[in-house]
């Protein structure tokens, strides 16, 4: 019969599973586990004695994201952390001192590396393996690419370097067959953490230290930019989906009809499903709403304000693409999401003379993070502010995100699974679905603009394939609905 040592010891080591939401369920888990007063302390112990056996720094952030989460539990002790970590990183720092408050005179983590590449060293296939984005996105090499040129140090022979090292003294390098989490699809594709990824990412982290400590790289700096190797955005991290509202249901296998009037039907009785069960208008929905082997229906439900002409829905959902990557809703300390007043010139013009203002603006940011990946496809929103009279703020917890006006609860953005797997069809949405809802006298503050009215839009991305295993084959269609 298993200890509860053992038993905590099993429940940490999952965090070995290389499927991201997994790992996030896992992380979650733990959290609340530290924050119970019974079990914290075997659960702690266990998670000291998995992060002193981590031979990578990427690893060892996944552990820390968990301590992140269970901020102020009792059972923590930042000493014994510190202690209990083997390989420390600018990273490791900086979730501690997230956590606790805390932060070190001398950091550890400027001697995480491996002294300067050789210069005669040939790396060329490291760089180029590296550079293929089978184990980390092209961001990071992009990144060392542009310290490099505003440099001149050697960046990216520098992370050759150190990941080559760090594969040779690894005790295992293979990742298994991820082909494994495959499920029912036929076409299946999906993001999965490695041991490749995290030698990747710790020799990221590693190049960065060593920036700091040869290349008088500015702290601060190189904080900045090794962000983009945490497991998820600390705020996002908050953010776990959890089984769908019984509301949502129907929603799962909502009856679409083919094109046409029929199509302008049947979404607007989901909206009005959803509005009915939640007591709240609907901005924002996206969701795939049908599926089988032959058919998968997608849905997007989006909210703008547009002003001079007849209202293009194309038009929204190109501006809403347009913003991505160029438009960030501010964070405050690390607890929610507060969006500042749009400044008003800032339109996109649309056909017709129409211009456009967004109702909305996404939570996802320029970090994100593996254990976030589903959101990218997702992108929830929340309202946007338009008056200086108003704060919104958005407080990301298990199952979606809590919207305030005010300092009121006025709305919600809900997030789910359903029937969750690692792997989904090639190019379709990932089985879960957003939904922001908001109450009506909100949504009255919120987007009286003068000049403006509130238009609500809609696509459906309908995909049939002849065979199961044939291609899929899309139609989208768009409209507008009342608000």
């Amino acid at each position: 019969m298993l200890t509860p040592s053992q038993i905590a010891d099993v429940a940490v080591a999952r965090l070995g599973l290389p499927v991201p939401m997994a790992k996030l369920q896992i992380i979650h888990d733990i959290s609340v586990s530290l924050r119970n007063d019974q079990s914290g302390p075997v659960i702690w112990d266990a998670l000291l004695r998995w992060l002193k056996t981590r031979e990578l720094e990427s690893e060892v952030l996944e552990g820390l994201s968990a301590i992140f989460l269970a901020k102020g539990a009792r059972a923590l002790d930042v000493s014994e952390l510190r202690l209990s970590i083997e390989r420390p990183s600018i990273l490791s720092d900086f979730l501690i001192a997230q956590s606790f408050g805390t932060s070190l005179v001398i950091a550890a983590w400027t001697h995480s590396h491996s002294g300067e590449v050789p210069s005669m060293l040939r790396l060329n296939e490291e760089i180029e393996e590296l550079n293929s984005a089978r184990f980390v996105p092209p961001l990071f090499g992009n990144k060392l690419r542009a310290l490099e040129q505003g440099s001149g140090k050697p960046f990216m022979r520098q992370w050759a370097y150190e990941f080559t090292l760090l594969r040779s003294r690894a005790t295992y390098t293979e990742s298994g067959h991820f082909g494994y989490f495959r499920g029912d699809t036929a076409n299946g594709t999906g993001m999965f953490i490695g041991k490749h990824s995290h030698l990747a990412r710790s020799a990221f982290l590693r190049t960065l230290a060593l920036a700091v400590a040869r290349w008088d790289m500015h702290q601060d700096h190189a904080e900045e930019v090794a962000q983009f190797a945490l497991p998820a955005e600390p705020l996002l991290l908050k953010l776990l989906p959890k089984s769908p509202p019984q509301w949502a249901t129907p929603l799962l296998s909502w009856t679409i009809e083919s094109s046409g009037t029929d199509l302008q039907i049947s979404v607007a009785q989901m909206v009005e499903h959803i509005e009915q069960h939640t007591g709240r208008t609907l901005l924002h929905f996206k969701g795939n709403i049908h599926s089988t082997k032959r058919i998968s229906v997608e849905a997007e439900v989006t909210t703008a304000l547009s002003a001079n002409g007849a209202t293009d829905p194309e038009d929204v959902f190109f501006f809403y693409n347009f913003l991505l990557g160029k438009v960030e809703v501010p964070r405050l300390s690390l607890e929610s999401f507060s969006p500042d007043v749009w400044v008003r010139k800032h339109t996109l013009p649309g056909k017709n003379g129409t211009q456009y203002l967004p109702a909305l603006l996404p939570l996802v940011g320029h970090i994100v993070g593996y254990l976030s990946t589903d959101l990218l496809h997702l992108l929830p929103m929340i309202p946007n502010v338009h008056s200086s009279a108003n704060t919104v703020a958005a407080t990301p917890e298990v199952g979606g995100t809590s919207i305030f006006l005010d300092g009121i609860r006025v709305g919600k953005v809900d997030y789910w699974n359903w029937r969750w797997q690692p792997m989904h069809e090639k190019d379709s949405l990932p089985p879960s679905s957003v939904c922001t809802t908001l109450s009506a006298d909100a949504v009255d503050k919120l987007f009286r603009v003068q000049g403006y009215a509130v238009k609500r839009c809609w696509k459906i991305l309908m995909r049939v394939k002849e065979t199961d295993y044939g291609s899929w084959v899309d139609t989208s269609h768009f409209g507008v609905l009342g608000l």
